[in-house]
């Protein structure tokens, strides 16, 4: 193996049309891209060697091996064998019909072996079966039942040693981990899928997660590991932080989420696993204060342990969350010592707070759903416990949320009863994803002072990096990256720009790679309308065509997540840039010279809308509109420059 794994983005479409444009996009960022001709109603494999080169892996898979093909077994191995003929640079052939193929041409081969029900105990006995056909790559892949079976599979990886390179990953839900992992411990390939929602197999991440959110398109040998151990990890935004700042401070490391009902497992194989360091979230962080081989003072008091580092082989629990929660909560209260506050919740995030906010002098009571483990946790702490029901809110100084109510996909949640908040109060919860919570958007309302739970997260992550790694302050950036990776999940994309620039193209292939819908701002008036746009103009006037630009605007501006190309002229309105601003799309200005425009329009075959020559017409609208346009944009790319496959690449990769 190389440096670093080759990354392999997985087409699993319908037709060859869509597996051919999906490819052509992904070869631009993969190392190899992968054609299941098993998907396609339509399968052409000498079309799509044709199309990709020597990127392209050729797979079909038939349904007892996972895949979809539904006809005979020699029609199958028939579309291989076309492939083969056509050049194709790389062949996946199943372990049980490898020999039945025959020979693989000029085209490497990667002889392969799923086992979708479980993790076999002789993984070495199946290896030693797949090298026996001397492939150019052997491919193992197991389902994971539990960490166990992830930790095989990266055992297996980390003692190969023959001269045939192992690619090896586990499956499922349970072995999301283990697929990145896999690039650390030597899998010759790891495969994403080429688009969002459109994975081959049960679990497996896409190509732009792999590459954006973990940095897998570089050299992991010598990086060093940290895992997050919780529960559901859906909602952790943690990973993406991590590694974001890893890339953009020259860090070596890779931040895993590993999700599991036991930790015990992973926290016995930290040695194994090179492992530096380790995150501990909801539900583990008592009981992985039990199982670690030491603590310091605070995380003892505390009784909760969110941070493990491993020193000469011994693992020390820590706890950064008081760190976190009084360097944040600092930012808008100042001065704690004497405040009266009220704190939500008693599992180990309330601790920390508990003990932090006890030591810093606030006078603090516990509200918690569980009046017990509320009044054991105030006890232990040095606090009162109280109800809703029983506190003065025009007393209370300070709200802390320590429970997971109103955290993502449960928003709408809020923690306190309606009527509650006050303006002289602060508020804080530790609830970091949505952004912004129900519960600060109530406080903000009000007039009280708001901190939002992502400025605890990166306090608490830079005090994690240094204990790991020995780095300097980082919360600035932790909190940028956060920031960045809360947002861009549920915004949608608006493209904007002249005619000509390439928004109905570029946000056509945008949206696919995303897995949005993709509106037409101009389509969608011509559908309502019921004529083109130049017919509109011709019969009804601009001013009419901007009163219906406008509606539409409005309405398509509010809709769900999507990406949304709209007219240069729909911003000449002051009602759409203040939707804009509302709304903060993420906005994208496609710009080109004013010549490049012109040939574009004419090629086009569409007519000028004012009657003036294109080049005239276009470097007048544009001077007019340019400020708005630079206004409103996150990024601006000169479509001129570069051809469009490669402007949305830039777009779905962005730094």
């Amino acid at each position: 193996m190389g440096d670093s794994a080759l990354l392999a983005a997985t087409v699993f479409e319908k037709s060859t049309d869509q597996a051919i444009e999906v490819a052509r996009l992904a070869a631009l960022r993969a190392d190899l891209v992968e054609v299941r001709l098993d998907s396609l109603a339509d399968a052409d494999p000498e079309r799509i060697v044709a199309a990709v080169g020597r990127q392209l892996i050729l797979t079909c898979r038939p349904a007892g091996e996972g895949g979809h093909f539904s006809g005979g077994e020699g029609s199958r191995l028939d579309l291989l064998r076309r492939g083969i003929a056509a050049g194709a640079a790389w062949i996946d052939i199943e372990l049980s019909a490898v020999e039945r193929l025959g020979s693989p041409g000029t085209s490497r081969l990667i002889v392969s072996h799923h086992d979708f029900h479980s993790t076999p105990d002789d993984l070495d006995g199946l290896v030693e079966r797949l090298l026996a056909h001397r492939p150019d790559v052997a491919k193992l892949a197991t389902t994971a039942n539990g960490p166990e079976d992830v930790l095989a599979v990266l055992a297996l990886l980390r003692r190969h040693d023959a001269t045939i390179p192992l690619a090896a990953h586990p499956m499922g839900a349970a072995g999301a981990a283990g697929r990145i992992l896999a690039a650390r411990f030597g899998s010759e390939i790891v495969y994403g899928a080429a688009r969002p929602g459109a994975a081959a197999a049960s679990g497996q991440p896409s190509l732009r997660t792999l590459i954006r959110d973990f940095g897998l398109d570089r050299d992991l040998s010598s990086a060093a590991v940290l895992l997050l151990l919780g529960g559901n990890l859906d909602h952790s935004i943690s990973p993406r932080m991590m590694n974001r700042t890893f890339r953009a401070e020259g860090i070596d490391a890779l931040y895993v989420p590993f999700a599991l009902e036991d930790p015990r497992p992973v926290l016995e194989a930290l040695a194994d696993l090179d492992c530096r360091g380790v995150a501990v979230t909801l539900p583990h962080k008592q009981v992985v204060a039990g199982l670690v081989d030491a603590r310091d003072e605070l995380a003892e008091r505390v009784g909760a342990v969110n941070t493990v580092s491993i020193f000469d082989d011994t693992r020390v629990g820590h706890n950064t969350d008081v760190e976190g929660a009084l360097r944040a909560i600092r930012e808008e209260l100042p001065q704690l010592n004497g405040k009266r506050a009220i704190l939500i919740g008693a599992g180990g995030a309330a601790r920390a707070a508990a003990f932090g906010l006890v030591d810093a002098g606030v006078r603090l009571s516990i509200i918690n759903r569980d009046a017990e483990r509320g009044a054991t946790l105030a006890r232990e702490a040095g606090c009162g416990t109280s109800t809703f029901g029983q506190v003065d809110p025009d007393e209370i100084d300070l709200v802390v949320n320590a429970t997971p109510v109103g955290q993502w996909p449960a928003a709408e949640a809020v923690p306190v009863p309606p009527g509650f908040l006050r303006p002289s109060m602060t508020v804080f919860d530790m609830v970091y994803n949505p952004g912004e919570t129900k519960l600060l958007a109530g406080a903000f309302e009000v007039g009280a002072r708001t901190v939002p739970g992502i400025e605890m997260l990166a306090r608490q992550a830079d005090r994690q990096l240094a204990l790991w790694l020995g780095t300097g302050r980082l919360s600035d950036r932790l909190r940028d990256e956060g920031n960045r990776a809360l947002s861009e999940d549920r915004r949608s994309i608006l493209l904007i720009g002249m005619r000509g620039a390439g928004k109905s193209t570029v946000g056509r292939m945008l949206a696919a790679g995303l897995s949005l819908a993709f509106v037409d701002l101009d389509q969608v008036i011509e559908g309502e309308a019921g004529m083109s746009v130049e017919e509109i103009f011709a019969t009804a006037g601009e001013a009419r065509f901007r009163e219906l630009e406008r509606a539409a605007f409005a309405r398509e501006i509010s809709a769900g997540p999507g990406v949304l190309a709209a007219g240069g002229g729909t911003f000449e309105d002051p009602d759409s840039v203040a939707a804009v601003l509302r709304r903060r799309p993420t906005v994208i200005y496609l710009f080109a010279p004013p010549a490049t425009l012109a040939r574009r329009v004419r090629s086009s075959g569409r007519p000028s809308l004012t009657g003036r020559p294109p080049e005239e017409e276009l470097v007048e609208i544009l001077s007019r509109r340019e400020p708005v346009f630079q206004r409103l944009a996150e990024i601006t790319i000169d479509t001129g420059a570069v051809d469009l496959p490669h402007v949305v690449d830039r777009i779905l990769y962005r730094a």
